[in-house]
């Protein structure tokens, strides 16, 4: 299930390409010989995301009397993630397809799914077998390796719409013989890697591609380099239809004031000013012939507007007075 808040758009691809080449190598199994009484038997071969060497270093370390080893073992680990070039086509294009639900009735039900064509990538895995014998080894290696002629195709889902529904996954090399570990008590794991590569897509829905790439838009300031006083950015963004919102860079400053009546006149420090849609603003205020005739914010607190309305209790003025507000201004920000 996707997640989307606030630009964030996470929907678990790669873990779920991940989980795709894994379920491979989940069904094999190993023949056992006779354990005391028992007869021979089939155990399954744990399939673990991992690297090969932290496998065995944690069998390694739990080697003890009353925990023996646990194999055969086979870690996977992702060692490549990259652009596939060669497979890309049709970027950038979207994708409308129209369908009708089971039981519903044209033209009511009618419903339209718009797509954008994934991007294409290489993913490489490197799968790591650790076994405590040689046939063991063997019976894995021949269930695994006839799969790949050199290629598997594995399809992913069964979704009508689903643009990503075949894959192919295609071993590279391998298997290749790295360790035979003697541990103690006669113990030995013998270690083999492959590698494959498998092609994997990665998508976000359009809107949320159009909205990122919108706000990266106003990150960087995408207008005339001509444009330089805040009127002229806000008039480029407007020509471009780009939605923005006009907040305070954070050295806000007084704008118009209306000046009230009836205060006693005087210089009145660390006024507190409430209004608006931020908080902590303070400021000096001056009243001259009963009115108030300058504010200057000497703390410009968090979260305020341009454009918000400020005012003060006449307790904070001379004790006197009514109708003074003040106007926020800035040098702009956008978000």
């Amino acid at each position: 299930m996707s997640f989307q808040r606030s630009g964030y758009y996470y929907d678990q691809q790669v873990k779920r390409w991940l989980n795709i080449f894994m379920s491979v190598f989940s069904g094999l199994q190993v023949q056992v010989g006779k354990w005391n009484t028992e007869n021979e038997k089939l155990i399954p071969v744990l399939v673990y995301y991992g690297s090969a060497d932290k496998v065995v270093a944690a069998l390694i370390a739990g080697n003890t009397q009353n925990k023996p080893l646990r194999l055969p073992i086979i870690a996977v680990q992702i060692s490549n993630l990259s652009v596939a070039k060669d497979r890309m086509h049709g970027m950038g294009v979207q994708r409308r397809s129209s369908f009708v639900p089971v039981g519903g009735l044209v033209p009511d039900d009618i419903q339209v799914v718009h797509q954008r064509m994934p991007n294409f990538y290489d993913l490489e895995l490197k799968v790591g077998i650790c076994v405590s014998n040689t046939d063991q080894h063997l019976q894995i290696l021949e269930q695994i390796l006839p799969l790949f002629d050199p290629q598997l195709q594995l399809q992913s889902s069964d979704g009508l719409f689903d643009m990503t529904r075949q894959t192919t996954v295609e071993l590279m090399s391998g298997p290749t013989f790295e360790q035979n570990i003697l541990l103690p008590a006669d113990t030995r794991i013998i270690q083999s890697t492959m590698t494959f590569k498998m092609d994997i897509w990665l998508s976000i829905p359009a809107e949320v591609r159009q909205d990122f790439i919108k706000n990266i838009y106003l990150r960087i300031g995408i207008v005339n380099a001509a444009a330089t006083t805040d009127q002229e950015i806000i008039a480029e963004l407007d020509e471009e239809d780009i939605p923005y919102v006009l907040v305070s860079s954070g050295d806000i400053t007084a704008g118009t004031i209306v000046p009230g009546s009836g205060y006693n006149n005087g210089t009145y420090t660390n006024v507190a000013l409430s209004g608006g849609t931020g908080t902590g603003v303070i400021a000096t205020v001056t009243v001259v012939n009963s009115v108030v005739a300058t504010v200057v914010f000497t703390a410009v607190g968090t979260g305020y507007t341009v454009g918000d309305v400020l005012t003060a209790l006449n307790s904070y003025i001379g004790g006197a007075g009514s109708g003074f507000s003040v106007e926020v201004t800035s040098d702009l920000g956008f978000s």
